[in-house]
């Protein structure tokens, strides 16, 4: 479990167990498979014949900054509102009324108070989790008759998902602590409350894609092409639908809200239990491919499409 970095001192320590594929990647950022170089625009972006999308978004994709970001997060709770949920048509997700991440937020809040209060030399429960919401169906299973806001939740690194969670039930901070607990999601402790299941059964690694339109227009057009070209590739390779569940080799692909540097599109981060989680930018079509073969079936992370940690 990667620890919070407090300087770029710490930089260095921080990823050197991590498992860089030592084979140079075949592209460099944001480089094209097919390039089009009679349609080359100001800032470099090159159209891909093969991988088209508007020039217009090329145009403002930063391929030049450093990506690499300190890790300040070490946990992803990943909020299941399906495609139709209100979160979607809000630039900031924590703004939906009665959401769930609006309720994780105001109980993050509270507590910071309360344990900065008591003890300012310790980080407050949740500061190390990374919040978002994704398209995948609300509730899978059993549960659909209960109404929004109540959701399943992905946890990461456990590779977890918590059923039918409800924020407006007075058991939900129970939950919370139990996920924020120091070491791992604890959630036995809450077991009467909360249906937990291993997602390692079925799927062996997470892909989550910015696709968050109504925060940044990059992410929102580049994104969804991105979900449709993993969900090919991972076809083609068997690595994606009922019979790979069956084996234990499913990967699921789900669009995601923002979680930084829209400049950087398009942006993913990719969970499994070999490797944790880690974040790619500057991702094209013509790049994915090459992640899944690197990244979920050689199991190395891209040091040039390498945003860092989760």
């Amino acid at each position: 479990m990667f620890r919070l970095a407090p300087s770029r001192r710490g930089f260095s320590r921080c990823f050197s167990s991590i498992p860089f594929d030592t084979k140079p990647f075949p592209f460099r950022r944001f480089e094209p498979c097919c390039p089009d170089a009679a349609t080359a625009v100001e800032n470099g972006f090159v159209p891909c014949k093969q991988h088209p999308f508007p020039n217009v978004i090329g145009k403002k994709v930063d391929f030049e900054s450093d990506m690499v970001r300190l890790p300040t997060t070490n946990r992803h709770m990943v909020v299941c509102v399906g495609e139709e949920g209100p979160e979607w048509h809000k630039a900031k997700v924590e703004k939906v009324k009665l959401g769930m991440v609006q309720a994780v937020e105001n109980i993050k809040h509270r507590e910071a108070k309360a344990f900065h209060h008591h003890d300012r030399t310790q980080l407050p429960p949740g500061s190390n989790t990374l919040l978002t919401v994704c398209d995948r169906e609300r509730i899978q299973g059993d549960k659909f008759d209960q109404p929004w806001p109540a959701s399943d939740v992905l946890l990461f690194p456990a590779f977890h998902v918590a059923k039918a969670v409800d924020p407006l039930k007075p058991e939900f901070s129970r939950i919370l602590d139990a996920i924020w607990a120091p070491e791992k999601e604890d959630l036995d402790k809450v077991k009467e409350h909360v249906q937990v299941e291993n997602l390692a059964d079925t799927t062996q690694a997470v892909v989550l894609v910015c696709t968050h339109r109504m925060r940044d227009a990059r992410c929102g057009v580049l994104g969804p092409i991105l979900v449709d070209e993993f969900k090919r590739c991972l076809k083609a390779k068997g690595l994606h639908g009922e019979e790979a569940k069956k084996l234990g080799k499913h990967v699921d692909v789900y669009g995601t809200s923002h979680f930084g540097g829209h400049k950087f599109a398009g942006n993913l981060i990719i969970h499994s239990p070999s490797l944790g989680g880690h974040m790619y930018g500057n991702v094209r079509a013509c790049h994915v491919d090459t992640i899944i073969d690197r990244h979920i079936i050689d199991e190395k992370v891209i040091r040039e499409i390498w945003r860092g940690p989760v």
